[in-house]
């Protein structure tokens, strides 16, 4: 078969090239943290890019840490040239004759003002360090406080909220009206001893009271639409399913109390000696009147 022949004919679309991220992509076995797994090319392409950029970013970071090192290198050998070109002039002038003069003070102490002096400084030394030991330890000590607290916290706002019903859900809104309940109470203990603090089983039936609360305030200025609107598709679902039961059960009352002829569009009813076919609309009028 020649060219020709595998060529499309004229006016026939040709058929459109697959891409080449459907194609099936060879695997490639590589070895990561002692482990063989198969990647595609592009997850190899993609890869490499990523350990390229880490590379070049730890190379950047090496480079720093090695001028520090040389820096450090130089101030241990007495070269201070460095700190000229980045301190200024009279700060470092400064620094240098505040540090000669108290060397000068020193020297013109006598061996015993020294050794005074030295277990002075010695002192201050081993006090801050233990002052900052004890920051640490403090702040430690806080810190799992802090998480003890507030794992006990979140226990009692879950429980709280379970005891309200089966019905009551852990929301975000409600437990920021818990904690704002238990924090108003706590206030208004500090300004008045007489006033306790609330537990968080009190303040979630406050939360939950005035959620009602401002529910029915909410229904008493919406309007039909906009309640439907506000409610979860499973409550419109069940109100709706309410209300067909209850017309139901009504026609089906209205059903047996009353004559079937009468009720019955489609037979004929007797009216001044004729018969006439009701219509619907009379049909659910006179439902409507004997339902009443």
């Amino acid at each position: 078969m020649d060219a020709a022949s595998e060529a499309p004919a004229q006016g026939q679309p040709s058929s459109p090239p697959v891409p080449p991220s459907d194609l099936e992509q060879p695997k490639h076995r590589v070895k990561i943290d002692g482990e063989e797994i198969e990647v595609t090319t592009d997850e190899l392409y993609r890869g490499y890019s990523h350990s390229q950029a880490a590379n070049r970013k730890f190379q950047e970071a090496s480079a720093i840490r090695d001028q520090v090192n040389q820096i450090l290198a130089s101030f241990e050998n007495g070269d201070l040239s460095f700190l000229e070109r980045v301190v200024p002039k009279e700060k470092l002038l400064k620094y240098s004759e505040e540090n000669l003069q108290r060397y000068l003070d020193y020297q013109n102490l006598t061996p015993e003002a020294r050794e005074a002096l030295e277990v002075r400084l010695e002192n201050e030394k081993l006090k801050s360090e233990k002052e900052e030991r004890d920051r640490r330890d403090r702040d430690a000590q806080l810190a799992k406080e802090e998480q003890l607290a507030d794992e006990q916290i979140e226990k009692e706002f879950v429980e709280a909220v379970k005891g309200l019903g089966k019905d009551a859900k852990v929301t975000p809104r409600l437990i920021r009206r818990i904690a704002e309940q238990m924090q108003a109470a706590l206030e208004a203990s500090e300004k008045d001893p007489s006033i306790r603090p609330i537990t968080a089983k009190q303040a979630a039936e406050r939360a939950y009271r005035g959620i009602k609360k401002d529910f029915a305030e909410y229904l008493e200025t919406a309007d039909l639409q906009e309640v439907m609107a506000a409610l979860p598709r499973k409550v419109r679902d069940a109100l709706r399913k309410a209300d067909l039961e209850s017309v139901g059960a009504q026609i089906h009352k209205g059903i047996r109390q009353s004559d079937k002829a009468s009720i019955d569009p489609l037979r004929l009813t007797e009216k001044a000696g004729k018969k006439k076919k009701m219509h619907t609309d009379d049909w659910f009028k006179a439902m409507e009147k004997r339902l009443k």
